[in-house]
C-alpha cells in the first residue's frame, strides 16, 4: 500500500478504522478516493464489504436512513440476491463499488471530509 494511503488509514483497538480522508489540503482524485475506501472496505476475499463501508456512512454522522443515499442503497438492493437477508451481508468487486460510491460521491467525500454543515443551525443565544 502507499505512504500516502497508509497515512490516511489508522487500525484502531475496536478492530474499525479510523478514515481520514481527504482533507481540506488534498487534491486527490475521485478515484483515488474510490481505490481507498475500497481498500478499507476489502475483505480476505478480494471484495469490498458493504457493511464496513456502510458502518463507515455512519462513523461520519450520515444515517443509512438519509433520503441523500436513497438512490445508492436501491442500487445495493438491487444487486442484492433473494436469499441474502440484508444488503449489508453484500460483497462487492472493484467495479461494482465503485459505481456505487459513484451514485452519492460529492456526499460522501464530504461526509469523510468532515466538511457537511448543517445549513441554518444558530446557536442559543438565551441564557438559562
Amino acid at each position: 500500500m502507499p505512504a500516502a494511503r497508509d497515512r490516511d488509514r489508522k487500525k484502531m483497538g475496536s478492530g474499525h478504522m479510523e478514515v481520514h480522508l481527504f482533507r481540506s489540503t488534498d487534491h486527490s482524485s475521485p478515484d483515488e478516493f474510490i481505490s481507498m475506501m475500497f481498500d478499507i472496505c476489502r475483505t480476505e476475499d478480494g471484495k469490498a464489504s458493504v457493511s464496513v463501508f456502510l458502518e463507515e456512512i455512519r462513523r461520519t454522522g450520515l444515517r443509512v436512513s438519509d433520503p441523500r443515499l436513497r438512490n445508492m442503497l436501491r442500487m445495493l438492493n438491487n444487486l442484492k440476491p433473494h436469499g441474502l437477508s440484508s444488503v449489508e451481508d453484500l460483497k462487492l468487486d472493484a467495479h461494482t463499488f465503485k459505481a456505487v460510491l459513484n451514485e452519492n460521491m460529492v456526499l460522501i467525500t464530504k461526509a469523510m471530509q468532515n466538511q457537511l454543515i448543517i445549513p441554518g443551525f444558530e446557536v442559543p443565544t438565551y441564557i438559562v
